[in-house]
């Protein structure tokens, strides 16, 4: 199984789908926040290089900070139940 199958499973399993949306046909499945082409992995690329999420939501407007801020919620939530 690829990646983007099993980050498309993992999203289903924690209540992802009503943010993140991977489809064949935008972005050729990468999983990007819904009803947008900006995929999920640049907020944590920028988060990464220091910086914020209000610098964030200006370059990519079309990502809510609601969209964000479930994101954020839902992976801290996934690796806090690894450990």
């Amino acid at each position: 199984m690829n990646s983007i199958n099993e980050l498309s499973k993992i999203a289903d399993a924690v209540g992802l789908t009503d943010v993140v949306v991977s489809d064949y046909s935008i972005m050729s499945g990468i999983p990007c926040f819904k009803g947008t082409r900006v995929p999920v992995k640049i907020l944590y690329d920028f988060i990464d290089r220091n910086y914020t999420v209000a610098y964030f939501l200006d370059q990519f407007p079309t990502v809510t900070a609601q969209q964000v801020k479930d994101v954020l919620y839902i992976s801290q939530s996934v690796t806090s139940n690894v450990s």
